[in-house]
């Protein structure tokens, strides 16, 4: 398998999490032309494991706390030019924060949003 086709399947699979956990976003994505569909999904998708990881009820505050350092740690990766690894998010994500040149800004906002939902 090449690796254009195991990023594309890595793109897919990010459209089949946005599918799955937010259909109504979905279908309004639709209408967004490709490539920028398929980065808006890689991006949805990764929100959305920093999201799960957060509010993972099967796990200890230490164990989310330490979930979401490694979490902020992968995405710095990501921003550093590191392919995310055998994860089908982790590549889509990693190629489209390259090919948009987006800043790691949001990201972290994002990731200390979750650290400071830990607290309540």
């Amino acid at each position: 398998m090449t690796t254009d086709s195991r990023l594309a399947e890595a793109y897919e699979a990010c459209g089949r999490i946005v599918r799955m956990r937010a259909r109504n976003f979905w279908y309004g994505l639709r209408l967004t032309p490709e490539p920028r569909r398929s980065a808006l999904y890689a991006i949805y998708a990764w929100m959305r494991l920093v999201d799960d990881l957060a509010d993972e009820p099967n796990l200890e505050m230490d164990a989310r706390r330490a979930g979401l350092a490694e979490f902020r740690s992968r995405t710095r990766a990501a921003f550093g030019g590191e392919i995310g690894g055998s994860e089908a998010v982790w590549r889509a994500f990693s190629d489209t924060v390259a090919r948009y040149e987006l800043t790691i800004e949001p990201f972290e906002a994002m990731i200390d949003g979750q650290e400071s939902d830990l607290v309540w």
